[in-house]
Parts: structure tokens; C-alpha cells; sequence
């Protein structure tokens, strides 16, 4: 080992050898910067009593996040009461995504409007929530 240079250069600290910055970190295994993001967020439909058919298609949504892990999920809860929306309820980040179906169930077959706000949660395969969104869905039916 002799006439080996084991004094490090000017201005070095000892624990600056053989650091590359960046080139061997490895990258986390939590999900920091990924975004999620639910489009579209508003749904609206028109249903004619007699006429549509039922059950209608109200529309459908993707739920994304660009680097999400394998495993993270959404899943939607309506508001309790609100017996004339179905929807998927569930599904994979970057998957398929869910619909929204108007049921055809009213307390009165009469001309109104409807309106509700589900909510969208994402998930991580534990089940911790990651991110929250608010859809608002509205219907406006027209009896004869």
C-alpha cells in the first residue's frame, strides 16, 4: 500500500468518498409524490318518467396516480338515503374505473331534482386512506 494517496482532496469530508449523489440511493417504498386524481368529478342526466329506460347509465370515472403502488384502490360511498344511485363500488387505481347508474327508485314519480355528493377514497393495500375526493352527481326528472 505504499505510495498509495490516503489524504483526501481539499475541502472533503470523510464521508463525501466514493459518493456519487443520487446514482445508488435507492428510491422509497412509500408513496410520497404520487397524485391521484378522480375525472370526472360532476355527473348530471335527465330522466323522462315512462320514457328513458331504467335502470340509466349516468356516467362513468377514472380513478388515476401516475407511480402508484400495485395494490391501491378506491372505493365510493353514497350518502345513506340515497336509494336512486348505484354505483361501483369499488376498483383499482389506474384500472377500469366505475360508473354511476340512476335505479329508478324515487319515494314519488314526480318532476324533481336529485342531487348527491359521493365521496371517492383511495387506498393502499392496508387499507389506509390516501387521498379524498368529492363527485357531485344531479338529476333532473320530468314526470308526463
Amino acid at each position: 500500500n505504499y505510495g498509495k494517496n490516503i489524504c483526501l482532496p481539499d475541502g472533503a469530508k470523510p464521508d463525501d468518498v466514493g459518493v456519487v449523489p443520487g446514482s445508488n440511493l435507492e428510491p422509497p417504498l412509500v408513496e410520497t409524490d404520487v397524485v391521484y386524481d378522480v375525472a370526472p368529478k360532476q355527473f348530471s342526466f335527465e330522466h323522462n318518467i315512462g320514457d328513458t329506460s331504467c335502470p340509466q347509465s349516468i356516467g362513468s370515472f377514472n380513478v388515476t396516480g401516475e407511480g402508484a403502488l400495485a395494490g391501491t384502490r378506491w372505493e365510493v360511498t353514497v350518502p345513506s338515503g340515497q336509494l336512486w344511485l348505484q354505483v361501483s363500488p369499488s376498483g383499482a387505481v389506474n384500472g377500469s374505473g366505475g360508473k354511476f347508474t340512476f335505479t329508478c327508485e324515487l319515494q314519488k314519480y314526480e318532476t324533481q331534482s336529485l342531487s348527491t355528493n359521493p365521496t371517492i377514497t383511495v387506498k393502499d393495500a392496508g387499507g389506509k386512506t390516501l387521498k379524498q375526493f368529492t363527485t357531485t352527481v344531479q338529476g333532473q326528472i320530468n314526470a308526463r
